[in-house]
């Protein structure tokens, strides 16, 4: 939890977030003065005894533009809150693939480790029984080959685990040389909760959906804007002054301007069929995310559990091809080959055991609940 607590404060993406979300509120106050008065004082100095200072104010009346868009500055806000919620849980999704990512790296390292190990003390025995007489320099080319890919391999996960843990650090701003483990207990779907219900909750909290939702309804109430230009404008103005008193109402009516406001309407008719469609598009997107995270979720725990058996299985299986080497019924080369076998299981296990939970949180997010909780449960 304090990684994430620090990438909230230090993630850049998320920070333009923020900036963004505070930069768009500021669009209804911008669109509200247009709507209230301007008072501005006018100072004329000409002959001597013929200065004047004169005080005005201007009201508007009627101006269904200027509604309009102070309307479709109240969606432009709720828009950057939608947003805002977004990167919020893009930002969890973010830093727990990282932290998952170098934990997983971790455990893979110490695979790595331990299986060259095993080779190192392979090939110290063939040594012994070469010079023994007891094995050929085939059996001992074949272990010294079998050492050096896994010292090569080992190599090549430190610097997977060390380039992980600078894709935390532009995160947080931070390096993390330990991370504590997770939550070992894996989090189980409630079976009472259908795919159905995963989707519909979906389709209504999505922060994205409601983000090109409220796209569309600002498209929509910008076409009223653009027609607006028809209609006409009613404005009062006053003037105080020590030669010029007046109040006035100011009417405009517009009758002809080259077709500019026809011309701006349809093409704000073009921006919302363009909104609604990416809506459409932002919906089958997120019923796909959603519906791709609950099948992995189910087969997961399935694949997790199969690994288990899978590793057992060729533990017991090198074992008993150890016994079979040393009475001379296997090679050597049987051996190592079982040997990486029993690796590779762990390895799955490893991988699939970290794709489980990514695959758990990205569900809640495409189901728009994933929420700081979730992440406390995993790194409690």
């Amino acid at each position: 939890m304090q990684i994430f607590e620090h990438a909230l404060t230090s993630d850049p993406i998320y920070q333009q977030a923020i900036a963004q979300q505070l930069s768009d509120q500021e669009s209804i106050a911008i669109s509200r003065s247009a709507l209230l008065p301007t008072i501005a004082i006018n100072s004329r100095i000409q002959t001597p005894n013929q200065n004047e200072t004169t005080l005005s104010i201007t009201q508007t009346i009627f101006d269904f533009k200027k509604n309009s868009h102070l309307n479709a500055s109240y969606h432009t806000a709720n828009q950057a809150e939608a947003n805002l919620n977004a990167a919020n849980q893009d930002l969890m999704i973010r830093v727990s693939k990282n932290y998952f990512a170098i934990l997983n790296d971790e455990e893979n390292l110490q695979l790595l480790t331990e299986n060259k190990k095993s080779y190192a003390n392979q090939l110290k025995q063939v040594l012994a029984q070469y010079q023994a007489r007891l094995k050929t320099i085939i059996d001992v080319n074949t272990a010294e080959a079998a050492y050096d890919r896994a010292a090569a391999d080992e190599m090549r996960a430190q610097t997977q685990l060390m380039s992980d843990k600078e894709n935390l650090r532009i995160q947080t701003g931070r390096f993390y040389n330990i991370i504590s483990q997770p939550n070992k207990k894996l989090p189980i779907l409630s079976k009472k909760i259908s795919l159905n219900n995963w989707t519909m909750t979906a389709l209504q909290q999505n922060w994205e959906i409601k983000s090109a939702q409220l796209a569309a309804t600002n498209a929509r109430e910008n076409i009223k804007e653009q027609y607006a230009g028809h209609f006409p404008l009613l404005n009062a103005e006053a003037n105080y002054g020590r030669f010029n008193k007046s109040l006035s109402l100011n009417l405009i009516i517009p009758i002809y301007q080259g077709g500019f406001v026809s011309s701006k309407t349809r093409q704000a008719h073009d921006n919302y069929q363009i909104e609604t469609q990416k809506l459409d598009l932002k919906i089958r997107e997120v019923i796909k995310k959603t519906r791709e995270n609950y099948f992995n979720l189910q087969n997961g725990i399935k694949q997790i559990e199969a690994d288990k058996k899978s590793i057992h299985s060729a533990e017991k299986s090198l074992t008993g091809m150890l016994i079979g080497y040393d009475a001379g019924m296997m090679t050597l080369t049987d051996v190592l080959n079982q040997q990486q076998k029993v690796f590779q299981a762990k390895q799955q296990y490893v991988n699939d055991y970290y794709n489980y939970l990514n695959h758990y949180l990205l569900l809640k997010q495409a189901a728009g609940i994933l929420s700081t909780r979730d992440l406390f449960v995993f790194f409690h």
